[in-house]
């Protein structure tokens, strides 16, 4: 079968030999050493010489900060790790970005964590945090804090220092240093007997369900966590530690927190306002009403005959203070898998899954409520897993936490532990220990033959410990750590497999050459210094995920939370970014590093032996179901294709084939429970698409369409992988079923549009309609302008639909008027990942000058050598690689296949160090001045398209051929050659499978608000207005009054002398909102204050434009859908701090028909 739809012109066979061997060679051993050298036949100036030292233009604090309103967080971290390193020691902020746990405009340090992820876009790990402190310790040592400055701290790759509390009389200086799985940190403390380390337990950033220290013996801790529920996803993982110091300790002590405040709902359980939300609906009818326990206790009952994972009731608490910790808790009882979450306005904070029977059990959740700009905080009671759910939930309360300390012990020995009984606390129990749950003595074995005692320890979370030494004479203080999944055994284990010893220089030399010698095998020329930098930092971050996940003995918990052991000498390795990182970090990967590549593709397919089911997203040894498709499908063809090829391929795609092809029955089919990998499988299956009736994998709208075009992508790669091992039937399968994009594309429009239960596509103009929810309803984050080009796999075909070359060409320019828009306005959004492969399209429609100058464009103006140097998160390097990619001049359009589209590289000189021995050199004089291709040779011989086949380097023979160097030189202009791979026959390959189908499409129609007011019958003044409240914690003064306007309308009237931002009044709509419609709210406003009208919609706020208002009304609407039955509400916020003094009137809240 033919894998396009065009004839192709094939470049000559001379040209072609001279790639074999060269660009992206798939198979081989060692890498050549790398060495400075010019282009042959050609002068290079100093400038242009080769980067010798790449791991010193390194710079770790790019990616720490803020890039602005659409970006956000870029959310890197700047501490110590090796090359995927288990173990990152990183410093943590207040404002704790997601994964990362570092923001570069904070001012202040809360502690050394042990695990961090790069730029997830949820919050992870921060688990273990250690912060060294001088003199007594304050009332509440978890949110103990110290100041620094930018100008006291160095970040590199392996190293990490800082001078906390600098130019006070209490200075620490911080050194870290790292290897894979252990930590060495040197604390230099002033002259004192009270020089502090605090462990912080119980802190992880997505929370924690368990928490344990131990303080052993005189100079060793141990500890262990439970967290998870990434992205509000339900697993978790256990994570172990332990820590030994240079000297022995001279007093130690513990802390935990209580419960002490009133409760913050002052109504029984029965008596909240409960409401029910699902993530991903497909459940059935729930029913939430009032009742009592069998021992006659006030309770809400949730019924429900089948609920999927993450569905939960709520109730909202008011008066909680930020910065203040609480302890939410709840008593459970009846059937069901569930687990107590409070959402703090920021994150989720799950506690540990239960499954319930008929007795009672209470479950705890403790979290501190973040200061800043945070939503509402919510008790829920959520499902974590799949199936009927029959509870009563009582005894609901949220109380603030206090402090709990022990008085401490300083009777430890210089020679020794003192072998004696913990000393008592005020209640008469061991000092430190939690009361809930007391903490045995143990015994440790140390190394040699004496054994160690537990001197004090304590659980729970919240908690943690503090040793103390006295540094009147010695100054400095050592800590080397480990870490371990499986257990505190293997993480000492760890520590005496790698041991760091004492030196934090010597530990970070090695681990700085370890990075050295990875970095090297791309070495780059010319450019500018900020360009040198911004280019091997993004390598650095490439080069951090995924992530060693098993124990130097080969130990790792498994998807079915059982130990296995790798095989000898491999590495198990987790947290795959599925939707981020196929895309181009994975290619990347298994171009520069295929030994770790294939590594990882095993650790996959072992997730999937145990699980059941290849991850999508897999976090620890979780899945998550984060992100609409099937990525896995994706990263292993693009790992095969790319030349990373020591793993099953065979097996790979039995497991691909398998999640395409088999919908889990039940629970118990389902992975650890719950997950499934296709969601809406059976529906793509018999229609060729996803109808846009649903929600899935954590989407905050209906993403039908994305859903569609993700898993014809992912069909694609199961295709390419089937066709590469010989698989001919399997490979016509999903070639045919990866042309179902059709399936969305609407004719009319010429935008992949989202197609409802019966088939219709919406009546709405793709590009301004249906926005303003993260996105555009029918696509997870991101609307139809920006997917309709994410279909890599046959752009030809979108080109083709569109109405051929010119009119593509046309729609890309506007497209690109903006570069980094967001997700809610139709054009490039350079920070999200369906849009990467977008500035290569050029390539295919016969203007490859415009890749090349949009490129540039985004090379030079959304990145830069900052902290806030990146266009969105950088998703675990997915972000990175692409800037990688990019500069050299070239990307991995299409996944599954070894095919780059080209635009031009920004550095004069480029080599690549290739398995095998083999070398690309490239060489683009003037790159930093120009931006247009106007010729490309390789070794000498005249190449005419847009692409280079990477895949001609796959033969059977490539590894047994010499060592060779092969040149590509570009010939570059600051002017367009518009004739250079213009051609028809110069694009790169589309891979269709016959003639396109598209469905019969419809013109769109206008939506008007009919029928009667669903807020009521009343005049607007005589409706139930309740508020204000501000940011959903509680009441704030202001007065809301029933009036007239100046012209006599019937109002509300909204007066308060200074609110802030996210202050708010509502009015309820008179019955729930029937699901599946679409509604238009509409305010009248007039007065002062900078406000706008939202629609709560029972999942999401849909908000208007934002208006300073006058004396004048104006009339702000809002549309939108109400996915599920919920509670609505009808919204005037401020936006801005200050006075606000307005009428509201006109009211109204209508269901949308369309016009007859």
């Amino acid at each position: 079968m033919r894998l396009r739809h065009r004839q192709i012109r094939r470049p000559q066979a001379v040209v072609i030999a001279a790639l074999a061997g060269t660009l992206l060679a798939t198979s081989g051993g060692g890498v050549a050493a790398a060495q400075t050298s010019t282009s042959p036949g050609s002068k290079a100036s100093a400038a242009d010489a080769l980067v010798d030292n790449p791991v010193s233009l390194v710079d770790p604090l790019i990616g720490t900060g803020s890039g602005g309103a659409t970006v956000g967080q870029v959310d890197t971290y700047p501490g110590a790790t090796a090359p995927f390193g288990m173990l990152s020691l990183s410093p943590d902020t207040p404002s704790r970005p997601d994964g990362g746990g570092y923001n570069y405009d904070d001012t202040s340090i809360t502690g050394f964590s042990l695990t961090h992820m790069s730029g997830p876009g949820c919050g992870a790990y921060g688990d273990f945090p250690v912060l060294p402190t001088v003199g007594g310790l304050t009332a509440d040592p978890a949110n103990t804090t110290a100041a620094f400055r930018h100008s006291d701290e160095q970040a590199a790759p392996g190293s990490y220092s800082v001078t906390l509390n600098p130019g006070t009389a209490t200075p620490v200086q911080a050194d870290l240093a790292a290897t894979a799985r252990t930590g060495v940190a040197q604390f230099t403390y002033p002259s004192t007997d009270a020089a502090n380390l605090l462990f912080k337990m119980g802190d992880a950033q997505s929370g924690n369900q368990a928490a344990n220290i131990q303080v052993v013996g005189d100079n060793e801790v141990t500890g262990t966590e439970t967290a998870g529920q990434f992205c509000g996803s339900p697993g978790t993982y256990p994570v172990h530690f332990v820590a030994t110091f240079s000297r022995p300790f001279s007093s130690y002590g513990t802390w935990h927190t209580a419960p002490t405040g009133p409760n913050v709902f002052t109504q029984p359980a029965g008596d909240l306002p409960w409401s029910y939300h699902e993530v991903t609906s497909g459940g059935t009818t729930a029913s939430i009403t009032p009742a009592t326990t069998p021992d006659g206790a006030s309770a809400v009952s949730w019924k429900q005959s089948t609920a999927l994972a993450n569905t939960w009731i709520q109730a909202t608490p008011s008066g909680l203070v930020q910065g203040d910790s609480y302890q939410a808790s709840v008593t459970l009882q009846g059937s069901g898998d569930v687990y107590l979450d409070f959402y703090n306005g920021r994150q989720d904070v799950g506690g540990k899954a239960v499954n319930l029977t008929s007795t009672p059990v209470t479950l705890t959740v403790d979290t501190a409520i973040p200061g800043g700009s945070i939503g509402a905080p919510q008790f829920q009671v959520r499902t974590a897993g799949t199936g009927p759910v029959d509870l009563l939930a009582s005894e609901v309360s949220i109380r603030q936490d206090t402090v709990v300390k022990s008085p401490g012990t300083s009777r430890v020995s210089a020679h020794g532990p003192v072998a004696e009984p913990v000393p008592a606390g005020p209640d008469g129990k061991p000092a430190g220990v939690h009361t809930r749950t007391p903490v045995a003595p143990r015994e440790v074995e140390a190394k040699g033959s004496q054994s160690r005692t537990q001197v004090a320890g304590t659980d729970g979370l919240q908690s943690g410990a503090w040793v103390s030494f006295d540094t009147t004479n010695r100054r400095q203080v050592t800590m080397k750590v480990a870490l371990s999944y499986v257990s505190q055994d293997n993480a000492a284990a760890n520590l005496a497999r790698e041991d760091p010893g004492w030196s934090v220089s010597a530990v970070s030399e090695r681990t700085r050459a370890q990075w050295n010698g990875l970095l090297s095998r791309m070495r780059i020329g010319g450019g500018t210094p900020a360009q040198r930098r911004q280019f091997y930092t993004a390598l650095y971050h490439t080069l951090l995920e995924p992530s060693i996940f098993s124990d130097a003995n080969g130990d790792y918990l498994g998807f079915d939370d059982k130990v296995h052991r790798t095989a000898h000498g491999k590495e198990q390795y987790a947290n795959f970014s599925g939707w981020d990182i196929y895309r181009s970090e994975i290619p990347l990967l298994a171009v520069i590093a295929p030994e770790r590549t294939s590594q990882m593709m095993t650790s996959l397919l072992n997730d999937q032996a145990q699980g059941g089911w290849l991850p999508k997203w897999g976090f620890a040894n979780d899945y998550t179901d984060v992100m609409n498709g099937d990525a896995a499908d994706l990263i292993l063809a693009e790992a095969y294709a790319m030349g990373a090829r020591d793993f099953d391929a065979k097996a790979a795609l039995a497991a691909m084939v398998k999640g395409a092809t088999s919908v889990p029955a039940s629970p118990a089919e389902m992975g650890q429970g719950w997950y499934v990998e296709r969601p809406q499988l059976a529906s793509y299956e018999s229609l060729g698409y996803v109808p846009n009736t649903t929600q899935s994998s954590l989407s905050p709208v209906n993403n039908g369409a994305s859903e569609t075009i993700e898993y014809a992508t992912a069909d694609f790669g199961i295709a390419a992988l089937a066709k590469a091992l010989g698989e001919t039937s399997t490979y016509r399968t999903f070639l045919t079923r990866s042309q179902n994009w059709t399936n969305v594309f609407n004719t009319d429009t010429g935008y992949v549009q989202p197609r409802d239960g019966n088939g219709q596509f919406p009546q709405f103009d793709p590009t301004t309609d249906g926005m303003g929810t993260f996105g555009q309803s029918g696509f997870q984050e991101g609307n139809a302008a920006q997917y309709t080009w994410a279909i890599p796999q046959n752009i030809h075909g979108v080109i083709d639909a569109m109405g051929g070359n010119e009119a593509a060409v046309k729609r890309l320019d506007t497209y690109f008027q903006q570069l980094n828009a967001g997700p809610d306005l139709p054009y490039e959004w350079a920070g999200n990942e369906p849009a990467f492969g977008t500035p290569y399209v050029y390539d295919y429609a016969g203007a490859p000058y415009r890749t090349q100058e949009i490129v540039h464009r985004l090379l030079t103006s959304v990145y830069s050598d900052t902290p806030g140097g990146e266009p969105g998160n950088d998703d675990l390097g997915s972000m990175s690689s692409w800037y990688v990619w990019s500069s050299l001049g070239m990307y991995p359009e299409t996944p599954g296949t070894p095919v780059l589209a080209l635009s031009a590289p920004i550095f004069s000189r480029a080599q690549i160090d290739l398995p095998g021995g083999r070398r690309l050199m490239m060489t683009a004089p003037g790159a930093s001045t120009s931006t247009y291709v106007h010729h490309l040779s390789v070794d000498g011989k005249s190449w005419a398209s847009a692409w280079l086949p990477a895949s001609l380097l796959t033969g059977a023979d490539a590894a047994s051929r010499q060592p060779a160097t092969s040149e590509l030189t570009f010939t570059l202009s600051s002017t367009a050659d518009r004739t250079w791979a213009g051609a028809a026959a110069d694009a790169p390959p589309s891979y269709a499978a016959g003639p396109l189908q598209f469905p019969p499409g419809r013109k769109p129609v206008i939506l008007t608000p009919t029928g009667p007011n669903l807020l009521g019958s009343a005049p607007t003044g005589q409706l139930a207005w309740q508020g204000p409240v501000q940011n959903g914690v509680g009441p704030v003064p202001g007065t809301v009054t029933a009036t007239t306007t100046p012209q006599g309308a019937s109002a509300v009237k909204w007066t308060q002398s200074t609110a802030a931002p996210d202050t708010w009044i509502w009015v309820d709509p008179t019955s729930q909102l029937p699901v599946g419609q679409r509604y238009q709210t509409s305010v009248t406003l007039q007065g002062t204050g900078t406000v706008y009208v939202d629609f709560w919609n029972g999942q999401q706020d849909l908000t208007s434009q934002t208006v300073q208002l006058t004396a004048t009304p104006q009339a702000l609407t809002v549309q939108g859908e109400v996915p599920y039955a919920a509670d609505t509400h009808v919204q005037v916020r401020t936006a801005d701090t200050g006075p606000v003094d307005l009428y509201a009137s006109a009211a109204s809240l209508q269901v949308l028909t369309p016009e007859q």
